[in-house]
């Protein structure tokens, strides 16, 4: 028996190798009741958690890469010139917008999985998907198909 979460839990399987919750079986208890077991594998809540707050620092993370992003390109533009990377060169609006786009593909990404991770409907989750592709899409094709470099 263990302790996990404030709830007692009792492991019971049917060999004592690695794998040996196969299918379902049944377990009299020294009492005489009996139960009949299950194959399943449940995320604990510290999992969960654990999950959930990576993905939330990845979130908060990509917010501050847009946001300095979007300061660095206006410096760029409209103050002084600044040693960028050859894949952040920030020549026009445009270019900052391109940008600014890639991140924020980025920062959907990152909330699908959230929502991926919180899974309840699976058509819910599908229109979810569905939306973000299309807005994805959508800014893909703004910053290709508007004749400037990307």
């Amino acid at each position: 028996m263990g302790i996990e979460a404030g709830f007692k839990v009792s492991l019971f399987d049917k060999y004592d190798y690695l794998g040996g919750k196969v299918g379902a079986w049944p377990v009299t208890f020294p009492d005489g009741s009996s139960i009949t077991t299950a194959d399943q594998e449940v995320a604990t809540p510290t999992q969960t958690e654990g999950l959930y707050d990576l993905i939330a620092v990845m979130d908060i993370f990509l917010i501050a890469t847009a946001l300095y992003i979007f300061a660095v390109g206006l410096y760029a533009l409209f103050i002084g010139k600044v040693d960028l990377p050859q894949w952040f060169e920030c020549g026009s609006l445009h270019d900052l917008k391109v940008a600014l786009s890639r991140v924020i593909i980025l920062v959907m990404a990152v909330t699908f999985l959230e929502h991926l991770v919180d899974w309840k409907n699976a058509s819910e989750t599908l229109m979810f998907a569905a939306a973000i592709a299309i807005i994805m899409l959508s800014l893909i094709a703004y910053g290709r198909l508007t004749g400037q470099k990307d």
